[in-house]
This record gives structure tokens, C-alpha cells and sequence, in this order.
């Protein structure tokens, strides 16, 4: 029996050039549905995180027998949200919610929610908790609201929302990546 040895195993250079454009448009389509699914998670990873938040600080008033204050900040420091958009979060004890009184000695936590695309907007100021798990707002709420939209860019409309009555139990509403 005689082998033909002429035949080389292997691919040609068309046929991989088929492959790689196949690749590449598989790829250009499938894109825009990974970042949308990405911005989706995001909201709902923020909801989540600003849940976690809200009912530390307010188990720690219940066992610590202490008002603990959450306050919307622009840069982290103090109390200085701008127009109700709250880029960090801090969490302090028994101090009045202004810059001047957040200082490093009562300062439980702070976090960052300063990420591109990402919007937290709230209705109040700050937020208190009394000795009880009780909720304080500012007169004029009745209760907190937090809308967390994502920012342009993205095909996402229904943003996850952030509600705390003064019962002091947080809800979120929104689509199912919110909860």
C-alpha cells in the first residue's frame, strides 16, 4: 500500500482567515449584550451594598443603645452631599449631621459609591436612627428615598429604588437584579 505523502495536514490560510472573521463578528454582536448585563448587575450590586448599609447602622443604634447618623458626602469627608447626590456614604455616632461634627473619632464607616455610570440620588439630606432601630429625617420627608440610576450609556430605564420609613425596615423595588 502506498501513502501520498504530497497532502499536508493542516489548515489554509482561507480557511483560518474564515474563522477568525466568523470569530470577530460573533464577537461585535455579542458586545453590546455583555455591557448591558454588566450596567444591570452594577445597580443591583449598589442596592445591595447600600442595603447592607442601612441595616448595619441601624442594628448598631438597637445594640449600642446609640443614635447612629448616615449622611450623603461629595468627597468622603463630611456631610456635603451636592443636590442630593450622594457619592460616599458615612455612617457616624451620635453627632449632628454636618461636616463640622463628622470627625474621625465618631466615624463608623465610609463608602464609596463614586463609580462611573452609577448615581445615587436621594430625597433627604441624611439619615438618623435612634436608640430604638427608629428612623429621623430631615421635617420635610417622610421617608428616605434612594434612586439608583445608572448614568448614559446604557439601555437601562427602571432604576432600583432605596425606601426607608420611618418603621426603620428597608425596602428595594425595582426589576429582580435590585434585590
Amino acid at each position: 500500500m502506498q501513502i501520498n505523502r504530497d497532502r499536508n495536514l493542516g489548515f489554509t490560510l482561507i480557511e483560518l482567515m474564515v474563522v477568525i472573521a466568523l470569530v470577530g463578528i460573533m464577537m461585535t454582536l455579542m458586545t453590546p449584550s455583555m455591557r448591558s448585563t454588566a450596567d444591570r448587575n452594577k445597580s443591583g450590586m449598589a442596592s445591595k451594598d447600600l442595603k447592607e448599609v442601612l441595616v448595619l447602622a441601624r442594628s448598631m443604634a438597637r445594640t449600642q443603645q446609640r443614635i447612629v447618623h448616615i449622611c450623603g458626602s461629595a468627597d468622603g469627608e463630611g456631610c456635603n452631599a451636592e443636590g442630593n447626590i450622594w457619592n460616599y456614604l458615612i455612617v457616624h455616632i451620635e453627632a449632628t449631621p454636618n461636616a463640622a461634627a463628622v470627625g474621625a473619632n465618631n466615624r463608623l464607616a465610609v463608602r464609596n459609591f463614586d463609580r462611573p455610570s452609577l448615581t445615587l440620588e436621594a430625597n433627604v439630606d441624611y439619615i438618623g436612627f435612634d436608640r430604638f432601630g427608629k428612623v429621623g429625617f430631615p421635617p420635610n420627608a417622610d421617608q428616605l428615598t434612594i434612586n439608583i440610576n445608572l448614568g448614559s450609556g446604557t439601555t437601562e430605564s427602571t432604576p432600583c429604588t432605596l425606601t426607608v420609613p420611618r418603621s426603620g425596615l428597608v425596602e428595594i423595588s425595582g426589576d429582580g437584579r435590585c434585590r
